[in-house]
């Protein structure tokens, strides 16, 4: 900051004023512009004042880096107005001049991807992804330049899977600033999630599902990592967008629900009955329930083998058992 207020401060001198202008007659009302913001590499003298004609296209000193912004102070301002002979004195020490540098800002995922492709070089391998030390860091190029960034030099210690990097933005640009950045490799997995909200019961397809990056670590023994373990079940309780899916959230969709009337089927040689029941519990695909038979008002045992349809074992078997 002290430095671009130095060279501000340079160019800044009454000598720099060019003869015709420190003649000039301005009449119209000369005002300082309290919050400036600059997109080329100079700050003009109508950047700063308004109300000053022809003037305002006069080059006065050199803006701040991209993303970056100077105070000018009040005495500052002052000494340029004499300057150039402006009409203009400052009420107090409050009459500032904020300049602002706008800019563009490298997407994260551009940054991330220039050191991952160093550290590929290096030997790192496998499914990994970058976790930056600073997480607030950003890389600021102006708005006439490409948002890209090069990595100057890296350090990279396999063991702990750490790393020291120098960038550069634009990554075109030799002379731009550099950056130290740190950080370290996390190993990556591909699992499936939610696409959306999938409500209660309700049966999972392909359509369902995509598939997303999370940190290894983070994962544990209950969470799907296969689709095969997802399509064709039916969660337990809703299930949210874009998170992870316990084993023990999905189940075989429900064909019995608990309380539900369901049609009992009984196999003895070759006669086949059939009675009217109301289940005693939820049942999936081939799983055993226990069902009240209406006509007797017994309960019995079943095997689900459809929806509303309970197998039911002869009495003799059942005996036997």
């Amino acid at each position: 900051m002290r430095t671009l207020l130095a060279l501000l401060l340079v160019a800044a001198v009454a000598a720099a004023a060019p003869a015709a202008v420190r003649g000039a007659d301005l009449h119209a009302q000369v005002r300082v512009n309290s919050n400036v913001l600059v997109e080329g590499p100079v700050i003009l003298l109508g950047d700063l004042f308004a109300g000053i004609g022809d003037l305002g296209e006069t080059e006065l000193a050199k803006a701040p880096p991209p993303g970056r912004q100077v105070t000018l102070g009040a005495r500052w301002l002052y000494r340029v107005a004499r300057a150039y002979k402006l009409d203009w004195r400052p009420l107090d020490d409050n009459d500032v001049a904020v300049v602002r540098r706008d800019s563009q800002v490298v997407a994260r995922a551009d940054v991330e991807g220039a050191i991952l492709s160093r550290l590929a070089d290096l030997g790192a391998e496998g499914d990994m992804s970058v976790i930056m030390g600073n997480r607030l860091l950003r890389l600021h190029v102006a708005v006439d330049q490409v948002p890209s960034v090069a990595v100057d030099d890296i350090v990279y210690d396999p063991r702990s899977r750490r790393f020291t990097a120098v960038l550069r933005a634009p990554a075109d640009d030799p002379a731009a600033p550099r950056v130290r950045a740190s950080g370290r490799l996390q190993r990556m997995s591909e699992i499936p999630v939610p696409a959306h909200d999938i409500a209660r019961g309700t049966v999972i397809r392909a359509e369902d599902l995509k598939w997303v990056k999370v940190q290894t670590r983070r994962l544990h023994d209950q969470v799907v990592a296969d689709s095969a373990d997802l399509i064709g079940k039916a969660p337990r309780r809703s299930l949210r967008r874009d998170h992870p899916v316990r084993q023990s959230e999905v189940q075989a969709p429900v064909l019995v629900a608990k309380r539900s009337l369901v049609t009992m089927h009984l196999e003895v040689g070759t006669m086949s009955l059939t009675a009217r029941g109301k289940a005693l519990d939820d049942g999936a695909l081939g799983e055993t329930v226990r069902v009240t038979n209406l006509q007797s008002n017994t309960v019995v045992q079943g095997v689900v083998t459809g929806p509303g349809r309970v197998a039911v074992k002869p009495p003799a078997t059942v005996a036997m058992n």
